[in-house]
């Protein structure tokens, strides 16, 4: 079916709207990001999908960071990025978005685009 195909899309993050050019193309892409997560999260829920559901917090988790770096509030960042790490997501992506905290700390959030 046509829902399930989209749910498999929506729920394993294959839903990227690609890279952005500029902080506020950044922003609004996170943005739009978070509404699709939390529509998928509302439909994982009502599916009764516990696993998926808990991926879909951390995708919301790992937008959240994102936004907070790029508004620089770090303080917010790392409470995500904690958040984020108690997600069942593999090693190598917790540690790709700690590398971006420090890279963003050390070299600025232009360069994490």
């Amino acid at each position: 079916m046509i829902w399930k195909n989209l749910f498999q899309y929506r729920v394993f993050g294959e839903n990227t709207s690609g890279a952005s050019s500029d902080i506020k193309k950044a922003l609004n892409s996170i943005n739009r990001s978070k509404a699709t997560v939390l529509r998928t999260m509302n439909i994982a829920e009502n599916l009764n999908k516990v696993y998926e559901l808990e991926l879909q917090r951390g995708w919301m988790a790992r937008l959240d960071f994102s936004k907070s770096l790029y508004q620089k509030n770090y303080i917010s960042a790392l409470k995500f990025l904690s958040s984020f790490w108690s997600k069942p997501f593999p090693v190598k992506d917790k540690l790709k978005e700690l590398a971006r905290f420090f890279g963003v700390l050390i070299l600025g959030t232009k360069r994490f685009l």
